[in-house]
């Protein structure tokens, strides 16, 4: 791990030593901070002395109930955390939160966790005495279960997920909505909402969610012959793929189209109407390493003694990709062309429609 706490990696008992933050980068590093009580809280450069570089560690205290976030970039990167945290993007980041071995009952929405195919939502309103209190909030979620991590006055765990694969943080609210994201379609997640209140006390929420699985519905809706390879009429016959690509790697082939005789004629600015249907799933995704789903079609037009002429869409296939989260994740369009070319110094060519739509159930 480039960056790591000497307590929890995402909280720190306030009665145990001091915190101490770790990295084990060979380059010479620049790293920013960010404390939540601060009395300007923004990030700020951290000085390193020559020890701290030389250990490539440094001690940092923190306050009750404090929300406390490092980011470690190399030096000389272009980098300022409080314009963005993506242009450059830092090379590790760590979030802390200071808490006390007191337990308080804070968390008042009765099922706080909605799942998508690729993110966890988790939705907390904070409330003590009866009153709204505002809290910094810190949602995980991973493939194994919760650590617990009693602290010194016997606080029960879980408070974290050593695996965590996701995770997002929510500052200064009685409100948190926390969305976890990119996760994998129909895999089981772990998930814990921390919550942490101005004094350090604590609450958590724990459960157990698979995400949804992945549907996607390829419509072929219309031929248009662009050329038809001859002077009046040709003869051809049309074929359409559709490929998952990353660790599936299936080829779908829509139902075989019949025009209706033998000789499948055809005349240059026809339109031809094809009920061409493939659905994929629902299905769990394995994998997400180049995910995505490509459209192509070729055809051929027969020209007897003369010859085959070819034509398809092999460098322009059309290619669906899968957004991540909770406003993204599912998608639709229609009417896309895909543009079959000549693939050879031939004159046959044509375009097909096409429907598209991704949905999780």
């Amino acid at each position: 791990m480039p960056l790591t706490a000497s307590q929890n990696p995402y909280f720190a008992m306030l009665s145990s030593p001091p915190l101490k933050i770790f990295w084990d980068e060979t380059f010479d590093v620049e790293i920013w901070e960010y404390f939540s009580k601060a009395s300007t809280p923004r990030f700020r450069k951290r000085a390193l002395d020559d020890d701290e570089r030389k250990r490539r560690r440094m001690e940092v205290q923190l306050n009750k109930g404090e929300l406390y976030h490092v980011v470690l970039y190399k030096e000389g990167d272009p980098a300022n955390p409080n314009q963005t945290l993506e242009d450059p993007p830092p090379r590790a980041q760590l979030t802390v939160l200071g808490i006390v071995d007191t337990r308080r009952d804070m968390i008042s929405m009765p099922d706080p966790i909605a799942r998508g195919g690729t993110y966890l939502e988790g939705i907390v309103a904070t409330r003590g005495d009866g009153m709204q209190i505002n809290t910094n909030a810190l949602m995980q979620a991973g493939k194994t279960a919760p650590v617990e991590v009693p602290g010194p006055g016997g606080a029960p765990g879980p408070l974290r997920i050593n695996d965590a694969t996701a995770e997002v943080i929510s500052i200064d609210k009685h409100f948190h909505s926390l969305e976890c994201k990119p996760l994998v379609p129909g895999e089981l997640y772990s998930i814990v909402i921390l919550v942490v209140d101005e004094s350090g006390n604590w609450d958590c929420v724990e459960d157990t969610l698979n995400t949804k699985l992945r549907q996607v519905n390829i419509a072929v809706k219309e031929i248009y012959v662009t050329n038809c390879g001859d002077s009046d009429v040709g003869e051809a016959e049309f074929r359409v793929t559709v490929e998952e690509s990353g660790s599936s790697g299936a080829v779908h082939t829509p139902a075989a189209w019949p025009l209706g005789n033998d000789e499948y004629e055809v005349r240059t600015g026809q339109r031809i109407a094809v009920p061409w249907t493939t659905q994929i799933g629902p299905k769990a995704i394995t994998a997400t390493v180049d995910d995505i789903v490509r459209v192509r079609t070729i055809g051929f037009e027969y020209d007897g003694i003369e010859g085959t002429e070819n034509a398809g869409s092999d460098y322009h296939p059309l290619t669906i990709i899968f957004p991540v989260g909770r406003d993204l994740e599912e998608a639709e369009d229609t009417d896309v062309v895909i543009n079959a070319w000549p693939l050879r110094d031939d004159d046959f060519s044509y375009d097909i429609t096409v429907d598209w739509k991704v949905t999780y159930v």
